[in-house]
């Protein structure tokens, strides 16, 4: 996974509870506690999975605390800093939420070894979206926070709705 994401992560923990505990955070999840992440690289999949278990053991945080907590800063903090330009063509929480295949190839294109996770989309006659996340890394739960995120961008409500490990249930509320 490129380190942009154990930044963000690292953001979103010093924004919460302060940069003295970050370095047990990392010891914890198997890293030198002097440890930088440069967005460039590579950290390996586990390595961040044992990143966001240490924070929620040390931290006594649920992952879905954890994801919404992430998903608010990438959003509206971290992506909105590094990839400002993908937030100015949506006008709406849906639209972006429906570009997002075509945000992770124009990334992807640029940063080699990137494999982002893909969405499928299915719009329900209820008005709501069902949101197929396709993905071997079973990081469902941080889409959600990061679906929640994108609703508080738009200043819109987002009710999710997680009907598997690979499927969520989208309805907007303007």
């Amino acid at each position: 996974m490129k380190s942009v994401i154990p930044m963000a992560i690292q953001e979103t923990f010093v924004k919460h509870f302060g940069e003295k505990e970050w370095p047990l955070v990392l010891k914890k999840a198997g890293f030198d506690p002097d440890n930088v992440f440069y967005g460039h690289r590579d950290t390996p999949d586990e390595k961040v999975v044992a990143l966001l278990g240490a924070i929620m053991e040390l931290k006594s945080m649920s992952m879905k605390d954890l994801s919404d907590a992430f998903g608010d800063h990438w959003v509206n903090h971290f992506a909105a800093k590094h990839y400002f330009a993908f937030y100015q063509r949506a006008r709406n929480a849906k639209e972006f939420i429906l570009k997002m295949n075509e945000v992770h190839d124009k990334i992807g294109s640029k940063v080699d070894g990137s494999k982002p996770p893909k969405f499928t989309f299915e719009e329900k006659p209820d008005g709501s979206l069902e949101m197929g996340y396709i993905s071997d890394r079973n990081l469902i739960d941080l889409v959600i926070g990061l679906v929640k995120g994108v609703g508080k961008k738009f200043n819109e409500t987002i009710h999710v709705t997680k009907l598997s490990e690979s499927l969520l249930k989208l309805k907007f509320e303007g």
